[in-house]
């Protein structure tokens, strides 16, 4: 079923004043800046039919946000925009990749910041249909620096990318074969030098673990089953273990993340339906001992991305769903959940179509999402409780 329906330091001037203030022998409190929050819609010249899709914070704390695009003339289907810390557009350009099918646009492609200030990018190139590509960007003009089209796939779903330690990165897609997915390793100049098949049908995202390696999380019988596995790789792309929960069945819009105690969490819909019970699988840290639990459980929907908070909370970023006339309606969602998955926050926003698709984790202690509402892209930094 297709699913339609994803931010800024600016220092605060710290007042001397408080010590003066003060009764005498009774300290001054310490006067802390806190953060500037906000929400802010994007202005996009020519109101493309944009989607959103993902948002990282680059280096000096400026914001880069990709959104999928529909029905564009010249065959762009991504958007990258540049944004200033406090969420204002520097710039926009277009860009000849994206994701194939309308249900995957805030998942199927995605965005990473660089140790040097630029971007890099990973989605599918559609003059040649079924070949993933990964592009850095110039982060100051949006100029592509070099472009590298990964080995033909069996299904252009998704592709994403992370940077690895020794400057390279490591992709994800799926394979040209039923029931593997590839690590493709590049290096700091976009050269490919191994791709690793892997059992697995459809890979649906790659995170680092604490250890220097990385966690992928994906689903088999992507159109049955969605039986969810992980597993654990290298650097350089090569397993260390996998494991598949059998008799469980995740969305494919799951997302994983490390939890505080080296266990891992997913997140997602209990199927392709977005109409569904929103779940959350833990494990131990081998992948082991997977707990599974309804959670929000008076609504219905799925989950795009989840991420660790600064507070160690697991934040949750997706849709609320409403059955009409044999139709879900998808409405924004934010969820704030314990380590173990206790409900500790909600922000929903159940008269406004559309959905979040992502959140990123800032420097300063803030989460940054980004969001389709009412036909509009969106971007927010709030506070680690979700508060503005």
């Amino acid at each position: 079923m297709n699913r339609v329906a994803k931010l800024g330091l600016l220092a605060p001037l710290v007042l001397l004043l408080a010590a003066g203030c003060s009764k005498d022998g009774e300290s001054a409190a310490p006067n802390t800046p806190q953060p500037v929050t906000f929400e802010k819609p994007i202005t996009l010249r020519g109101g493309p039919d944009a989607t959103a899709t993902d948002v990282v914070e680059l280096p000096d704390e400026s914001l880069f946000v990709l959104a999928g695009l529909l029905n564009t003339p010249d065959g762009s289907r991504a958007l990258g925009i540049k944004l200033t810390a406090t969420g204002d557009t520097v710039w926009t350009k277009r860009y000849k990749f994206g994701s194939n099918a309308t249900f995957v646009m805030a998942y199927g492609c995605n965005a990473v910041a660089t140790v040097d200030g630029q971007v890099v990018m990973a989605g599918f190139n559609f003059t040649t249909a079924t070949n993933a590509v990964v592009e850095k960007l110039n982060s100051t003009t949006g100029a592509v620096l070099w472009s590298t089209v990964l080995p033909p796939t069996q299904s252009p779903l998704i592709c994403k990318v992370i940077p690895t330690a020794d400057g390279g990165f490591l992709a994800i897609t799926t394979g040209s074969q039923n029931g593997r997915f590839v690590v493709h390793k590049l290096s700091a100049t976009g050269a490919l030098t191994t791709s690793t098949l892997h059992p697995g049908d459809v890979a649906t995202e790659i995170r680092p673990t604490a250890d220097g390696n990385f966690i992928v999380s994906g689903v088999n019988s992507f159109y049955d089953l969605n039986e969810p596995f992980l597993t654990k790789i290298t650097p350089q792309g090569t397993a260390l273990w996998r494991q598949v929960y059998a008799g469980i069945s995740l969305g494919a819009t799951n997302s994983v993340v490390q939890t505080p105690d080296g266990g891992y969490a997913l997140a997602s819909g209990s199927g392709n339906d977005a109409y569904s019970p929103i779940q959350l699988l833990r494990t131990n840290a081998n992948g082991q001992q997977p707990v599974l639990s309804t959670v929000a459980t008076d609504i219905k929907g799925y989950i795009n991305r989840l991420e660790l908070g600064p507070d160690n909370n697991l934040i949750l970023a997706g849709v609320q769903a409403e059955k009409t006339g044999g139709y879900s309606l998808l409405h924004p969602l934010l969820l704030r959940l314990s380590p173990t998955g206790t409900e500790l926050t909600r922000k929903a926003q159940p008269t406004v179509s559309g959905y979040v698709a992502s959140v990123a984790k800032a420097r300063n202690g803030t989460l940054v999402f980004h969001s389709t509402e009412t036909n509009k892209l969106v971007v927010k930094r709030t506070k680690a409780d979700l508060g503005l």
